[in-house]
């Protein structure tokens, strides 16, 4: 009984003990792929079914000296290449880093040396950002 009692403690112990065999790590083993779609097939690579959006952009920009600005207008087409619908677009704009009350000129923070190069985050010496005059949507049902 005891010697039961020891090889129990022993076993439960053990690394090895309720954990399964190591699995194969030939280079010849079977892979795990999905299974094969019209998206993607077996392999990963794009199938019949796949698609991707397109996006097309022309952006008119111009250096006004007066008010040391840069005026531009930028204009996208977008192309819904997918068989959903897109009920929304999510539009990203860059921080306004500049901009007086902004959270980079309340930090101060010195500039930042890397690799011989200097960036120079304190915007000492411009005042501005980021000013959104409009956001336009036309929608067009036409296939392209």
């Amino acid at each position: 009984m005891r010697s039961r009692l020891a090889l129990l403690a022993f076993l439960s112990a053990s690394p090895l003990y309720g954990q399964s065999a190591v699995s194969d790590s030939s280079p010849f083993r079977e892979l795990p792929l999905p299974t094969p779609n019209a998206v993607r097939t077996g392999s990963g690579r794009p199938g019949a079914g796949c698609w991707q959006q397109r996006v097309d952009y022309r952006i008119a920009a111009s250096w006004i000296q007066r008010g040391m600005n840069c005026k531009a207008a930028k204009r996208s087409i977008i192309v819904n290449r997918s068989p959903d619908a897109l009920p929304y677009l999510w539009m990203f704009l860059e921080q306004n880093m500049c901009e007086p009350g902004s959270v980079t000129n309340r930090l101060n923070q010195p500039p930042l040396v890397f690799l011989g190069s200097v960036f120079d985050f304190s915007c000492k010496g411009f005042q501005g950002g980021l000013t959104l005059e409009a956001v336009r949507s036309l929608r067009s049902g036409a296939a392209a």
